[in-house]
């Protein structure tokens, strides 16, 4: 951990990402600034984040709509494969979530599934003054090499990837954290039918 003015950045880490499915329309979570999933996924992706600039920053390919995740602009049952890569940072509070799953719940078809990319952030610790914490990501996927980050306020209390599991289920989905390294996580969840 190292400090520079008024942000604490952790030491970076490393996030390798498979291949999407192929399985049509990509709903990405937060696909504002570097947009990682639409870069991967290209135009099947439609990437979604509550503020336009960091959705004019996105690269091209992807369709962007500006909305606010907890309230998606989206009919029922539509997206087969929902992602949200490092998204879950900027939502600090359980209701946050929870209204996140919902909607992810509800836009997803039957069996549809959500990847989650997050990380298990520090309170901060006594005596540090930074006002934000950042974690440099190095993303390897489909044959590139990403340099990006990714930066909130201190957060107030850790939040476990099984804390998020246990909040997805709550909405409807199953599924496992299926990798950690350092602070980083990725849970694959399947939307349950019988919700």
């Amino acid at each position: 951990m190292t400090s520079a003015d008024s942000v604490c950045f952790l030491d970076k880490e490393e996030v390798r990402i498979g291949e999407f499915p192929d399985v049509g329309p990509v709903l990405d979570i937060g696909g504002g600034g570097e947009g990682i999933v639409g870069l991967l996924a290209g135009e099947k992706t439609i990437s979604v984040d509550r503020s336009p600039r960091e959705l004019k920053e996105a690269p091209e390919g992807p369709r962007k709509v500006a909305a606010d995740a907890r309230a998606l602009p989206f009919p029922d049952r539509v997206f087969p494969l929902a992602v949200a890569f490092f998204t879950l940072l900027y939502l600090p509070g359980r209701e946050d979530l929870d209204r996140l799953f919902e909607e992810a719940a509800r836009t997803l078809r039957p069996e549809g599934r959500f990847l989650i990319w997050d990380a298990e952030l520090p309170v901060r610790p006594d005596g540090d003054t930074s006002e934000a914490v950042a974690l440099p990501l190095r993303v390897i996927a489909a044959g590139r090499e990403i340099e990006t980050g990714y930066g909130v306020r201190w957060p107030r209390e850790t939040r476990a990837a099984e804390e998020v599991l246990r909040l997805a289920r709550r909405a409807g989905f199953e599924g496992r954290v299926m990798e950690r390294s350092g602070r980083t996580y990725r849970i694959d969840l399947r939307l349950r039918e019988e919700r």
